[in-house]
């Protein structure tokens, strides 16, 4: 097939009476999740559907009567890409309905005639990705039954599922797989609040898909699943059901996805962990992970990564200390310093008793701020182990709109008598980006631990001192600890 980069022919198509066939050669669900657009052959600096549909270069398209007859059939490869509308760079992929080419993200456009129109009509769609070793199709899926009368349009999906998933599970097992890599640069604005895109993929990758068993899956089950990248590989990893559609937006990526600038590394750790729901623990027996790997040194090169999945048990448990986010936290858990605490961030929806994941509050006890020997500034040590580490604590915070950021893993000075007089604040608020030194240790059983210190200025009015942690994955276990020099500021009774 040819290259991607190739100049598409992208002659328009005319439509009439039969069916209309699209496919995204980028799945627009990578480009939403990631915010992202594609440029292709600009190197490391260029500037759908959910399915399981990662990279597309070439489609076999086949057109089945109602008595499964095969009566026509297409093959399209990059030559028939269709660019879309560049505004929407990571939308429906320029599905723009007037037949013209833009230069946004590519997709396949094809046209089955049926002049006699009727019923029963199937597509199968055989998609392939050609930086995936093997002759193989890498997904495929077959339509329901469609009817084409005129004057009627009638959308139909084609939900694809991997063909050869290497399988993982029950219980704890691994897979070892090498993949090529998909080149890209962050943009210079990444993190703003601009509406351009925060990545640039400068060339599509290879793919690989798991399929998790999940005999033995119950209502007090997570799933993590975590891969380990060779080299300077990022991890990309989406989770898919049974039947191949996208189970969440949000793509569990490597926990130094973010610009090196800010303290982010390639090479690093990726998991993604949560509970089925309660309706489809009787219904789905598997399910599908979908992996790339993304490289920021601008490299397309084959790199390995393994894959780890593993069934934990975490019933639910409310936390006197935890509390939905945008909430008032009106308690929090005293804290000594070296003491440990281990807690789990769950989904308050599950419990009955909130929304969305919880924030855990921790006071830092034995601190006595009005000490005039207190070194200044006062260096705290801030020390968690997560089942789950996530780009967002290292960066300390994660958006909740446009208006509004929650703590993920922050420690926060202020002024209050009490916890829910607490007041942060602004420029006492510290997370482990801002401290250049900060330490990250992935262990073998799948948790990491993350250190940073924040240089607190004592010199100004300060009463208290706040841990806030939280976590995007229902049932992310963390164990955390403080400490900080000693004898100057422990109080001696």
């Amino acid at each position: 097939t040819s290259s991607p980069a190739d100049e598409p022919v992208n002659e328009p198509v005319v439509f009439g009476q039969g069916a209309v066939v699209r496919v995204p050669a980028l799945s627009p669900a990578v480009l939403a999740g990631l915010n992202a657009t594609y440029n292709p052959g600009s190197g490391a600096s260029g500037g759908v559907t959910s399915q399981a549909i990662f990279f597309a270069t070439s489609v076999e398209l086949e057109l089945y009567n109602d008595e499964d007859v095969l009566i026509d059939e297409l093959t399209l490869d990059a030559d028939n890409w269709f660019f879309g509308d560049p505004d929407n760079y990571n939308g429906d992929n320029g599905e723009n309905g007037n037949g013209e080419n833009g230069n946004g993200a590519p997709a396949f456009r094809a046209f089955f005639p049926i002049e006699e129109g009727g019923s029963g009509f199937e597509i199968v769609a055989k998609v392939y990705n050609n930086k995936v070793v093997g002759t193989d199709p890498v997904v495929a899926g077959r339509s329901a039954p469609f009817t084409v009368q005129p004057g009627i349009g009638t959308p139909v999906s084609i939900i694809a599922e991997p063909v050869n998933p290497l399988n993982l599970g029950p219980g704890a097992s691994s897979q070892s797989t090498s993949i090529a890599q998909i080149p890209y640069a962050f943009d210079p604005d990444w993190g703003g609040e601009g509406d351009g895109p925060d990545l640039v993929f400068a060339d599509i990758g290879g793919e690989a898909w798991f399929e998790l068993d999940l005999t033995g899956v119950g209502a007090d089950s997570v799933i993590r699943v975590y891969g380990d990248p060779g080299g300077a590989a990022d991890i990309i990893m989406f989770p898919y059901d049974h039947e191949g559609r996208l189970l969440d937006g949000r793509p569990a990526l490597s926990w130094g996805f973010f610009p090196t600038a800010l303290g982010g590394a390639g090479g690093t750790r990726g998991v993604i962990m949560g509970a089925l729901p309660p309706e489809a623990i009787d219904v789905m027996k598997h399910m599908y992970i979908g992996l790339m790997l993304g490289n920021r040194n601008g490299s397309g090169a084959t790199q390995s990564a393994t894959i780890y999945f593993e069934l934990l048990d975490r019933p639910f448990e409310e936390f006197d200390n935890a509390f939905a986010r945008g909430d008032d936290a009106d308690n929090f858990l005293a804290l000594s310093i070296g003491e440990q605490v281990t807690q789990t961030v769950f989904m308050l929806e599950s419990g009955g008793n909130g929304d969305g994941p919880a924030i855990h509050y921790f006071l830092l006890d034995g601190i006595d701020w009005s000490d005039e020997d207190l070194l200044d500034p006062l260096p705290i040590t801030v020390t968690v182990t997560f089942d789950a580490l996530e780009t967002e604590h290292v960066l300390g915070m994660v958006d909740e709109d446009e208006d509004d950021e929650a703590p993920m893993l922050a420690l926060a000075v202020g002024t209050g008598s009490a916890a829910v007089d607490f007041q942060p604040l602004e420029e006492g608020i510290f997370v482990a980006a801002m401290d250049p030194n900060y330490q990250v240790t992935e262990h073998p059983d799948g948790s990491t631990t993350i250190t940073f210190v924040a240089q607190v200025d004592t010199s100004a009015v300060i009463d208290m001192a706040v841990i806030a942690v939280s976590s995007n994955f229902h049932g992310n276990e963390f164990t955390l600890s403080w400490t900080a020099p000693g004898e100057a500021i422990i109080i001696i009774e």
